[in-house]
């Protein structure tokens, strides 16, 4: 059976307060794969520049392929490749303007450096990209969530798995910002490399 709903993107680009949301709306376990791995002994260890745990991918997937969850699951993951495809029902990817993302990550204190890893990770469509190779692009749907309320992202998210809706916004930052993606991108060079 079918029983993971991800929802993925970004660090920054609001993926843990949907997917709480969601699973609440929806009446599904919701999972953090990120906490989820400290709990069963899979942070193998950290990554002091990006101030990030790291996950032992093989042992969350397969713990996850083991479950027999009496309801679905949403899990909140950027970290795709810890979830087992043939578990996957729909994925979830959530985007957002770069100019915001840098904002988000700026107030919340991250390093210079994982910021400007973020947001060229948002640029390029990295966790979408990455979705696709390891889901299959039926399985994948895309929100710019730049402009939406919580409301409006719980409902389009709602519909993308309960009437199976296909739904992908094309998003190309580069098309979209034009040199105000320039910008940006020398803001985040100036703040990486002098420090």
């Amino acid at each position: 059976m079918k029983s993971i709903i991800v929802v993925s993107g970004t660090p920054g680009v609001g993926k843990t307060t949907l997917a709480k949301l969601l699973a609440k709306r929806l009446n599904f376990n919701y999972i953090h794969i990120g906490e989820l791995a400290k709990r069963i002994g899979a942070v193998i260890g950290y990554d002091k520049e990006r101030k990030a745990d790291i996950i032992d991918v093989e042992k969350v997937s397969k713990y996850l392929a083991g479950l027999k969850p009496d309801k679905e699951i949403i899990a909140d993951t950027h970290v795709v490749e810890a979830i087992p495809p043939e578990k996957v029902k729909k994925v979830i990817v959530l985007r957002l303007d770069p100019r915001k993302l840098y904002e988000r990550l700026s107030e919340r204190g991250y390093p210079a450096d994982k910021i400007a890893e973020n947001v060229e990770s948002e640029v390029l469509g990295t966790c979408y990209i990455d979705s696709v190779k390891h889901f299959g692009s039926d399985k994948v749907a895309q929100i710019d969530v730049t402009e939406k309320s919580i409301e409006e992202l719980i409902e389009i998210a709602s519909r993308i798995i309960t009437e199976n809706l296909r739904y992908n916004e094309d998003i190309d930052w580069a098309e979209k910002l034009g040199n105000n993606l320039a910008e940006l991108l020398t803001k985040i060079a100036r703040a990486r490399f002098h420090r």
